[in-house]
């Protein structure tokens, strides 16, 4: 959803304050799994769709615009029993590293931490925050 946000936004300079986007295990090719919840669950959360990989959602983020400086981080420690692909549990590395989002990316890494893990891994954090650093530097520079 935040990409989607930003190549809305970022394009027309409307969100000046926004100088960078930082990624932690994001679907960019979508979740074959929320096909379960779409056809399965009572009521449908409106995500779900958003989520399958044929979506207008996931077939609109990477459209030829302006794009906010982008570091890409991944997790590929399997784990759990919903998607036991290489990835990070839940998310496949496919659709994390799908080769648009890499190439929009100024930095891309990868944690060995599964999709809950990686969100308390204080080497990710500080890896963050560098970036933000950098990318602040950068504006003010200019």
């Amino acid at each position: 959803m935040s990409k989607r946000y930003l190549n809305h936004c970022y394009p027309t300079a409307s969100c000046p304050e926004i100088l960078s986007f930082s990624s932690i295990s994001s679907p960019f090719l979508g979740v074959k799994s929320a096909q379960y919840g779409v056809d399965y669950a009572p009521v449908a959360i409106p995500a779900w769709h958003d989520l399958l990989p044929e979506s207008q959602l996931i077939s609109e983020l990477f459209t030829p615009n302006k794009a906010a400086p982008h570091m890409l981080s991944f997790g590929y420690k399997i784990s759990g029993v919903i998607n036991q692909q290489s990835g990070d549990g839940v998310i496949n590395l496919s659709s994390q590293l799908a080769p648009q989002a890499q190439r929009q990316a100024i930095k891309v890494r990868g944690y060995n931490d599964d999709h809950v893990s990686i969100l308390a891994n204080e080497e990710l954090a500080q890896d963050i925050m560098q970036f933000w650093q950098q990318i602040e530097s950068t504006n003010t520079e200019q």
